[in-house]
């Protein structure tokens, strides 16, 4: 819930703001970017984030692609947080799936993403995990 926070939590976001708020639904404005060979390629987007409880110790967290600066054509994903009983105690199982399509902005963009794209995903979930930590005060 601290989309205000995004650009403190997630390296490739820049900046971050709420522009509206309900109970399960949030839309934000992100302004998020990617540094090439010293350069940088910015994008703005608004992304329409639910919340949903289908089953008891089961949350989803879905977004949407609302609009961009025609960086980003569509852009969709989430989480799947699952309640896990083991044997050595509680356990949440984290999923995180995404798509997106970009505009291509300049020559070797596709090599570069599939080249860095897995590394980056394992980076925004390792951030993720830095900030539940956190919240919670565990090592």
């Amino acid at each position: 819930g601290a989309y205000e926070r995004s650009h403190e939590i997630f390296s490739r976001v820049y900046r971050s703001r709420v522009l509206s708020r309900s109970a399960d639904e949030i839309v934000t404005e992100q302004e998020t970017g990617v540094k090439v060979l010293g350069l940088s390629f910015l994008s703005t987007a608004v992304f329409r984030n639910t919340r949903a409880r289908p089953e008891s110790g089961r949350v989803e967290v879905a977004f949407s692609l609302v609009r961009s600066d025609g960086s980003l054509r569509d852009s969709s994903g989430g989480y799947v947080f699952e309640a896990i009983e083991a044997e050595d105690g509680p356990w949440t199982l984290v999923r995180y799936r995404v798509s997106t399509e970009v505009e291509a902005r300049f020559p070797g963009q596709a090599g570069i993403m599939r080249t860095f794209g897995p590394a980056d995903l394992e980076d925004v979930l390792g951030e993720f995990a830095r900030e539940v930590y956190r919240v919670a005060r565990a090592p």
